[in-house]
């Protein structure tokens, strides 16, 4: 490593680090150290404000702030890319005393870093059902599918859906939730431009787990059946790759 590239590493390590090094980086004072590392601080604590809106709202905009400046402090940057910030926060939420009284945050947040994520995804094609036909009906059930980097899925006792549903620019419907109507399983996705989520039957959020397990169609199938014997595995099969659950690889 080059003098300056070491140079340059201290100085990350220092701007990152929880408590300020000593001694300082050569060449570098202590409030020039300072002032680069509230900027990024400040600058991890909007992004983090700009990836959890709906957690914002619930708890109000100061109360959020906070939460996010005791993450930065708590959470080392994932990567130098802003969009990787804020992965652990439903954990962090989860232990988070102040926020005790609202035990289903944790879940919001983790329901919103996979919105989050499905937008900032990379780019890839989505597996179609219609690719089957390529292949004879008897190697179908040998077929693994590859999940879509921008797919994932939250699970969570609360009603997530409607909590997100409802604290949108434009919403509709009844602003009443009954947090003790149970919750489920979304499927958070971008199978087009936009971020989209949709809520799974017990069915079929076994079949794509244990398609995302690597688990080959026919032993998938039986997984989701064996939850839900009235499943249509077709129809849910054809729904799950029309909302962009897997990648064509």
């Amino acid at each position: 490593m080059s003098a300056l590239l070491g140079w340059q590493s201290q100085l990350i390590d220092a701007i990152t680090a929880p408590e300020a090094p000593s001694p300082l980086p050569a060449g570098l004072s202590q409030p020039g150290l300072d002032a680069y590392r509230g900027n990024a601080r400040l600058v991890r604590v909007e992004a983090l404000l700009a990836a959890f809106p709906v957690c914002g709202q619930l708890v109000g905009a100061e109360f959020m702030r906070g939460v996010c400046r005791h993450y930065v402090s708590a959470e080392p940057a994932a990567s130098a890319n802003l969009c990787d910030d804020g992965a652990r926060m439903g954990d962090f939420l989860a232990q988070f005393a102040p926020a005790a009284e609202l035990p289903y945050l944790a879940d919001v947040a983790r329901f919103e870093w996979a919105w989050h994520r499905a937008a900032w995804a990379a780019a890839a094609d989505c597996w179609r059902p219609a690719q089957l036909a390529a292949l004879p009906p008897e190697a179908w059930a040998d077929v693994r599918l590859s999940r879509h980097p921008a797919a994932s899925c939250v699970a969570s006792p609360w009603p997530l859906g409607e909590i997100f549903a409802c604290h949108q620019d434009n919403p509709h419907g009844d602003f009443y939730i009954d947090l003790n109507s149970g919750g489920g399983v979304w499927l958070l996705s971008r199978p087009a431009l936009a971020p989209q989520w949709l809520a799974l039957s017990p069915g079929q959020a076994a079949l794509l787990e244990a398609l995302w397990l690597n688990a080959p169609l026919g032993d998938a199938a039986q997984a989701a059946l064996a939850v839900e014997s009235s499943l249509n595995l077709a129809d849910s099969l054809g729904w799950l790759a029309a909302a962009g659950a897997w990648a064509d690889t």
